[in-house]
């Protein structure tokens, strides 16, 4: 019986370290990080919830003004060719953006999520 349980926990310490890099900026590779009674979310082409002994290296980008943080996380994988490097890390994290009264940064909000919140004077 101990045997068995040997080989159960080897096989799944294995197959734990063999997960695939996220490569596409989908929910599956879209995480929340919690800050005190907040959170942001982020792509991740690792999970930063579960330890990961491989990873060596990490590269945070950061989006511009048009928010678009799952496109550059896409472009950083592709350009650091990270599906075949299980040793880097590629975290985007979006930062969202509110201004009353603006049509073009007026991203819906989670309650409790971290966003810049513009209040224009009249």
């Amino acid at each position: 019986m101990s045997t068995i349980l040997t080989l159960v926990v080897a096989l799944v310490a294995s197959a734990h370290t063999e997960i695939p890099a996220c490569t596409v900026a989908n929910p599956f590779c879209k995480e929340s990080l919690a800050v005190g009674n907040f959170s942001f979310w982020y792509f991740r082409s690792y999970s930063l919830q579960t330890a990961n002994p491989n990873i060596q290296r990490a590269v945070i980008v950061t989006h511009g003004l048009q928010r678009n943080a799952g496109d550059y996380f896409v472009a950083t994988v592709d350009a650091l060719h990270n599906e075949s490097d299980p040793t880097l890390l590629v975290i985007a994290p979006h930062f969202k953006g509110f201004v009353h009264g603006s049509s073009t940064c007026n991203d819906p909000l989670d309650p409790g999520e971290l966003a810049l919140v513009v209040h224009r004077a009249k």
